[in-house]
């Protein structure tokens, strides 16, 4: 049972979560350096802030915090009775276990490490306030909609059209596009699938067209109660609503520790949520679901290896679909071949040679298109399988990565990704919770639509060609 305590903490995370993180998953914008542990002997003024060491709980930094930051938790040094080092700043954030602290973040939103921060010749982007007319669509159709275009407060860097959380200390050049609003309802259709046409593995369909949802844990570890059931409900509901025959969903379905006995309850409140639709729904694997790191890497040969949080995620996710393996094919095609798909997808938290070598296989046979399932994006490195499978899937053609780990709805072409992580976890966006209907058209384009689940409505839309440019 949760405590009391802990309920006290759940409520002060919700009221201060905006303040906590910083845009929207700047740190996967610029990439995370990989660092050293805080020494156990460094105080908040030596550079010891580290604010890229990824962590789980405190224990994991030494003398440092452990706070939530960019969508994931790093350590960061206390400030609370000492300065920060150059290039650092004092905020007030908010820990993994929910305590509110002063602790030390780079000036710029940025999980560079000390010394490696972007030098003073970037640009400065421009930010307008709440009030000030601006280019960003952030609020879309959820409602509170600021003159600027987002809300709660958020300001609008104009530089890339895109709402931020800080009005200060911002540096330009984030690859995330925000795309014009369109209330048009998305043209998907409830399809005619008999049971059993789809498997894990695939099957036929008249025509493509599914769902993705990304990324639904609670905001504080082991915090069951405050698990997002009833926005996941709500999602799952505009998906079933929606008629598509299966769903993408991109990792990260608990807060929980590695070992502990809160993995597999939150994984069945995600299940009870999800079971408002009835299609086929396919799961990547996040870095919750081995120790929570971004670093962490579990399965055989891994050096976490099968933590409680991996081997209920494998018994509660995959086991009852017929899924083995956290990386796994799922292909279908129209009845007479016209178009042909397969859905590749990685466990860069289980990685190791063998995935490698059937990664390589698995992108090497042809299709129309190819869709690469990960939940960490190209920018966050520090997961031990985003790099090596990159090296893999760049050598063949790529239709669109679908990827989570950012707590919010961005796309960026240029890395050729769509990044899906407003499915519950505490947003770091100026998006609201949703999901994204995809579907291919008329003229062999898939075109994708982000929707608004408070609501039902379209907030975004852009559309793709088969090898992943621009379709109008």
């Amino acid at each position: 049972m949760v405590s009391h305590l802990s309920r006290i903490r759940h409520g002060l995370a919700a009221s201060l979560r905006h303040f906590a993180l910083f845009g929207s998953g700047v740190c996967l914008a610029f990439g995370c350096a990989q660092v050293d542990p805080v020494p156990a002997s460094a105080t908040a003024d030596t550079g010891a802030a580290w604010t890229c060491q990824p962590c789980v709980q405190r224990a994991d930094c030494g003398t440092s915090w452990c706070v939530q930051f960019a969508s994931d938790t790093y350590c960061a040094a206390d400030c609370a009775t000492s300065a920060c080092a150059d290039g650092l700043t004092c905020k007030l954030l908010i820990t993994e276990s929910g305590d509110s602290v002063k602790a030390c973040v780079p000036a710029v939103e940025t999980c560079s490490a000390i010394g490696n921060l972007p030098d003073s010749s970037a640009a400065t982007c421009t930010m307008d306030g709440p009030d000030t007319p601006s280019c960003c669509t952030g609020c879309g159709a959820s409602g509170g909609c600021q003159t600027n275009g987002c809300y709660n407060g958020w300001f609008c860097d104009n530089s890339a059209c895109k709402c931020v959380a800080s009005p200060s200390g911002v540096v330009c050049g984030g690859a995330d596009v925000t795309v014009a609003e369109d209330s048009t309802p998305l043209d998907v259709q409830p399809m005619d699938v008999p049971p059993g046409t789809l498997t894990p593995a695939g099957g036929t369909l008249p025509d493509l067209a599914f769902a993705i949802v990304g990324d639904t844990r609670p905001a504080l570890i082991e915090d069951t109660q405050g698990y997002p059931s009833a926005i996941a409900a709500k999602i799952w509901q505009g998906v079933q609503s929606a008629g598509v025959p299966f769903a993408v969903t991109t990792g990260d379905y608990m807060f929980a520790s590695a070992y502990g006995t809160q993995s597999a309850p939150q994984l069945d409140l995600y299940l009870a949520a999800a079971s408002a639709y009835a299609g086929l729904r396919l799961p990547a694997m996040g870095n919750h679901e081995c120790t929570g790191s971004t670093t962490s890497n579990c399965g055989a040969g891994g050096k976490d290896g099968v933590t409680k949080n991996f081997s209920n995620y494998l018994a509660k996710m995959l086991a009852p679909i017929g899924l083995a393996s956290p990386w796994y094919t799922f292909r279908v095609n129209a009845p007479d071949n016209s178009w042909t798909a397969k859905f590749v997808f990685i466990a860069a938290n289980a990685w190791n040679a063998q995935q490698a070598a059937w990664l390589d296989a698995e992108m090497a046979k042809p299709t129309t298109y190819t869709f690469v399932v990960r939940h960490e994006p190209v920018a966050a490195n520090t997961a031990p399988g985003v790099t090596p499978s990159e090296a893999i899937v760049k050598k063949y053609p790529v239709t669109l990565r679908l990827v989570g780990h950012t707590h919010t709805y961005a796309y960026k072409p240029d890395t050729h990704e769509v990044v899906v992580g407003n499915g519950g976890a505490p947003l770091s966006g100026g998006v609201n919770y949703g999901y994204v209907l995809v579907k291919r058209r008329p003229d062999a384009a898939i075109e994708f639509r982000a929707v608004d689940y408070s609501t039902g409505q379209v907030s975004s839309t852009f559309a793709i060609n088969a090898d992943g440019s621009p379709a109008p």
